[in-house]
Order: C-alpha cells, then sequence, then structure tokens
C-alpha cells in the first residue's frame, strides 16, 4: 500500500512542472505542464509503502508543440 508519493522533475527542466500530484492505495500520479518544445526531461515519482519500503521509478518526456 502506498502511504507516500513524491514527484520530481529533472534539472534543467525547462519550464516542465509537476502538478495536481495524487495516490492512492496502488497508483500515484501527476500531470505535467511547460516546458520548451524540444526538450527531453527525466520525471521521477518515489513512493514509500506502508511498511517503509521505497521504490523510484523515471521515465523520460520528450516535449512537443501542441
Amino acid at each position: 500500500m502506498i502511504a507516500a508519493s513524491t514527484w520530481t522533475v529533472a534539472s534543467p527542466a525547462g519550464g516542465l512542472a509537476s502538478a495536481t500530484p495524487s495516490f492512492t492505495d496502488t497508483t500515484a500520479k501527476t500531470w505535467l505542464s511547460g516546458g520548451t518544445a524540444g526538450q527531453v526531461v527525466r520525471v521521477t515519482n518515489r513512493i514509500t509503502t506502508s511498511i517503509g519500503r521505497i521504490d523510484e521509478r523515471s521515465f523520460d518526456v520528450r516535449l512537443v508543440q501542441r
């Protein structure tokens, strides 16, 4: 069960930011906004479980013009 969740956006993020993060017992989510088209930015989520275990996962986001 997830007890805590923290999102980070690697620097330099070019204005990309995490907004409205939330989590349930089994999932963690956030919305990403901003940034500069053409950049690739690493986003990381670190969760702590109810028994104190820590898991960290990262992924790269390629920013494109909408």
